[in-house]
């Protein structure tokens, strides 16, 4: 053989060599659902195997039209992730306009090294072909006895300051956490074109907060009987019997035959935030369009509407410890992991908090700084905001099968209210007499807590003074901190039914 000979037989090896290790690479993780070629709507589940489920994670993106094409999610074993095609923006646009998509899913080591990647293409299909679309439609509630609906709620809250302080910025993340809720409803007559009794059973319901324990909705496990009329509202069986609040997040429908771009004016009512009473508004309406929500033809309505200089009630819940102002990160705040004695949080709370902590949370102030922060149960807050509902309703059935509502706010936050409107100076070592991590003080020492009662006798004289190193076991200067101050948080609440 000669060296021509014996340098084309290396290069076949070389190739065929490359090409099994590209083969081996690839067919490590392949997706199942949905498959290429297929049409999809609603919510579908994207789902891969991997060769080494134990090991490492995969990662997904969806590209399409007005998609960006970046990895926006990671998941463990099972390795699934729901797709909410029917996501609206903050405008009350579709996320996923109808159309060609691409869903990529690339297999991790759990060193972060790729090991391979597979790709289906679909097309998504929401909107109701035109010969579907009704020209016009009187959209009515109508209830049949027995008929028994499932509903799943799952809200959003997102914060974040407008100017950046070291102690706001602890307060301002209690403001960024999760809702999770479902119920049961049951008809128990027939509307008959006029009023139906709906019963409610509220089966669970918690919210779960940086830096507060998870907190049961009030009224978990009640049940709430309501009359439900022909144009959709909701109201006690009773008079003076206690509300749903999240049960009665639905628009009032107007007595009138709707064509395509109608608008009209209405109440409703809305929950502007996780954590606060429902509150009743005069809203814009809009039939927006028709498309196919949770296997059934729905009108989809716009709504829109806003509240300036008004103040909201929070129940805040308790604190679920020193998790402000102490050095590192707390156990119990990372992603995936859970509160004491709480449900477990999944990876979605990565999209609220980020990987990990997010930015300051848990970092002590430099120099012994100290903030303490603590989240009192009732709160309030003043705001204005603006929201928009976009709600599916099931012409056929004559019930709402999905609501999104998305309300952003321009808070303005009393930071007295959590504990924190000084800058105690920590002292150099652990005070004498006190465990860390005791349940009152917290921990102690750079980066620890001082609780807002101590922070006097730790200050001295010195609060006109700027921040500076100071030798281990002297007290820092103390300084003062706006007491009030401004955040932006917008709210994400999204519920949908099932038969």
């Amino acid at each position: 053989m000669n060296s021509q000979q014996k340098s084309a037989c290396n290069a076949m090896l070389l190739a065929l060599t490359l090409l099994c290790a590209l083969s081996v690479g690839l067919a490590q993780v392949e997706i199942s659902n949905p498959t290429s070629g297929q049409a999809i709507s609603g919510v579908i589940a994207i789902q891969a195997t991997k060769t080494d489920a134990a090991h490492g994670w995969i990662s997904y993106k969806i590209e399409g039209p007005g998609q960006s094409g970046d990895f926006s999610v990671a998941v463990v074993s099972p390795f699934r992730v729901d797709w909410d095609s029917n996501s609206c923006d903050a405008d009350g646009k579709a996320v996923f306009p109808d159309g060609e998509y691409t869903v990529t899913a690339v297999a991790h080591l759990p060193s972060g090294q790729k090991l391979g990647q597979d790709s289906v293409r679909v097309t998504l299909q929401n909107d109701l072909p035109s010969d579907e679309k009704p020209t016009s439609i009187k959209l009515v509630a109508d209830y049949k006895r027995g008929r028994e609906m499932n509903v799943a709620a799952t809200g959003r809250s997102r914060a974040k300051l407008v100017e950046h302080d070291d102690v706001n910025q602890q307060i301002v993340q209690l403001y960024s956490g999760l809702l999770t809720a479902d119920w049961r409803e049951r008809a128990m007559s027939n509307s008959a074109g006029h009023s139906a009794i709906v019963r409610k059973y509220f089966n669970e319901g918690y919210t779960s907060f940086q830096g507060t324990k998870p907190t049961n909705l009030r009224r978990v496990g009640d049940i709430f009987t309501m009359i439900i009329k022909s144009d959709a509202s909701i109201s006690p069986k009773h008079k003076g019997d206690p509300t749903f609040d999240l049960g009665a997040l639905y628009l009032e429908l107007p007595d009138r035959t709707l064509r395509e771009g109608s608008t009209w004016k209405g109440p409703m009512y809305v929950l502007p935030m996780l954590r606060a009473d429902r509150r009743r508004v005069t809203a814009k309406h809009r039939l927006d369009g028709f498309q196919r929500v949770a296997g059934y033809k729905c009108a989809r309505i716009i709504s829109t509407y806003s509240e300036n200089d008004v103040t909201l009630t929070l129940h805040m819940g308790a604190s679920a410890g020193p998790a402000a102002g102490r050095g590192g990160a707390g156990p119990d705040m990372g992603m995936g992991m859970g509160f004491p004695g709480g449900p477990m949080l999944g990876p979605e709370m990565a999209d609220v908090f980020g990987p990990g902590m997010p930015p300051d949370a848990g970092a002590g102030a430099p120099g012994g700084q100290s903030a303490a922060v603590s989240a009192p149960a009732v709160t309030e807050v003043k705001t204005s905001y603006k929201g928009a509902r976009i709600s599916y309703f099931a012409y056929e059935l004559g019930q709402f099968v999905r609501c999104q509502d998305i309300v952003t706010h321009k808070l303005t936050i009393d930071s007295s209210q959590f504990g924190g409107v000084t800058r105690g100076g920590g002292m150099g070592g652990e005070m004498p007499g006190m465990m860390p991590g005791d349940p009152f003080m917290g921990p102690m020492g750079p980066g620890g807590l001082v609780p807002p009662a101590m922070e006097p006798l730790l200050a001295g004289d010195s609060a006109e003074r700027e921040w500076g190193a100071a030798p281990p076991g002297q007290q820092q200067p103390r300084q003062e901190v706006k007491k009030e101050f401004e955040a932006e948080a917008e709210i994400t609440l999204t519920t949908i039914k099932s038969g």
